[in-house]
């Protein structure tokens, strides 16, 4: 399932991306030997950040502004960049797309350079827009939708495509099990991520043999209709469960699934991946199973460094969005750091070249996209883990 990942190398030996203004190993440990000037009173470079802060899918909005937070302070506490304090201007866009709108004018009319979020596809379909018509960038740590990818336009991201996890998850179903259907569950009030994975999920799961016998839509705000979703998904002959939906709805609708007495495999995405899905889904949700753009249970010393300083700042393990955001933050400073000119910024992106990522490094493509390894996961003892631990089934 992963590809080998060959970072490339600096004339003095160090990895691409670990510059000495930005967060990296080496800063996250000690902040040790920087020569950095006092930015008390430089003129802050102004960044926002908008995403989801409260509703349902606040568990991912607040977990990317938690790991932009993290990066910020630990970079002002350091001497900013250039001597330039970093300014983050915070915006909920509730996944509301009129509120998204009022907000994304508010951060241009805050004179921010550069906006990180969305968060989810839906939102950044908005975003993308607005951001591109006022020729500011836009860099999300987690959109996945495909109609985004390959636009000439202000919108970059870190986070892949799901047309290619799309069909890794097809590729790993079809080669560890003989599960040849499935049934689907999918929030429409984010179908601009859900209906994208789940029609790519449908062409390459074909493609091996398989088949999406049936879609059941619902709405994450209107859940009265929910248990009829559910009394359809168990009443339809397939071999396993394909939910698209936040983590808090994942998990109730898996409670659900299981009170039915369903004991079918069930696959999310990675949107699902959250402590909101743990803390929810509790033991109903063990073994459900998905792919991860990070390793959850890697040992690395620079993730260690960042989940040890997350956990002591907001007393949680980050998540998959915290882990992104913070890279795209990092990414986005390195970037000003060799050249703040605004007008400069969108071509700067695109040419950065390799940056070594808290697990994995990644560039940005011709028009902004990104692509990444992909890790098998499951839950187990309510704790995200490799699906190649052993004794996985």
């Amino acid at each position: 399932m992963r590809r080998p990942n060959r970072k490339k190398k600096m004339g003095d030996g160090r990895e691409m991306g670990q510059n000495p203004i930005v967060v990296t190993l080496k800063v996250f440990m000690l902040f040790a030997a920087l020569a950095l000037t006092s930015c008390d009173d430089a003129e802050p470079i102004k960044i926002g950040y908008v995403g989801g802060l409260t509703g349902r899918n606040a568990d991912l909005g607040r977990e990317g502004r938690d790991g932009a937070l993290l990066v910020i302070e630990l970079v002002n506490e350091n001497g900013g960049i250039n001597g330039q304090p970093i300014e983050l201007i915070v915006k909920d866009d509730r996944q509301n797309a009129e509120v998204a709108r009022t907000v994304d004018q508010e951060l241009l009319d805050a004179g921010v350079i550069a906006v990180v979020g969305h968060m989810t596809s839906s939102m950044s379909m908005i975003g993308a827009d607005i951001f591109s018509q006022a020729e500011v960038p836009l860099i999300s740590p987690t959109t996945s939708t495909n109609n985004l990818f390959a636009q000439d336009d202000y919108f970059f991201r870190i986070y892949p495509p799901s047309k290619g996890a799309a069909k890794q998850l097809a590729e790993w179903i079809s080669q560890t099990s003989a599960m040849k259907n499935v049934v689907a569950l999918y929030d429409v009030n984010n179908r601009a991520h859900t209906e994208s994975w789940l029609n790519a999920f449908d062409i390459s799961f074909h493609a091996y043999g398989g088949n999406v016998v049936k879609a059941f839509p619902f709405k994450s705000d209107k859940l009265d209709g929910v248990s009829a979703a559910i009394a359809a998904v168990v009443s339809t002959e397939a071999s396993g469960v394909f939910i698209l939906a936040n983590g808090l709805d994942a998990a109730l609708l898996i409670q659900n699934l299981k009170k039915s007495g369903d004991e079918r495999p069930i696959f999310i995405t990675e949107w699902s991946a959250t402590e909101d899905f743990l803390r929810y889904g509790g033991a109903a949700v063990e073994n459900v199973k998905f792919l991860s753009t990070i390793n959850m249970s890697s040992k690395s010393d620079q993730y260690q460094s960042f989940k040890s300083l997350f956990n002591k700042r907001f007393h949680r393990d980050p998540s998959f969005a915290a882990v992104h955001t913070a890279d795209t933050v990092r990414f986005l400073l390195s970037v000003l750091e060799k050249d703040p000119d605004p007008k400069r910024l969108k071509r700067n992106l695109l040419s950065a070249g390799q940056f070594e990522g808290l697990q994995q490094s990644f560039s940005l493509g011709e028009f902004g996209d990104v692509d990444r390894d992909l890790f098998p996961m499951r839950v187990k003892d309510g704790q995200f883990v490799s699906a190649h631990e052993k004794g996985d089934g």
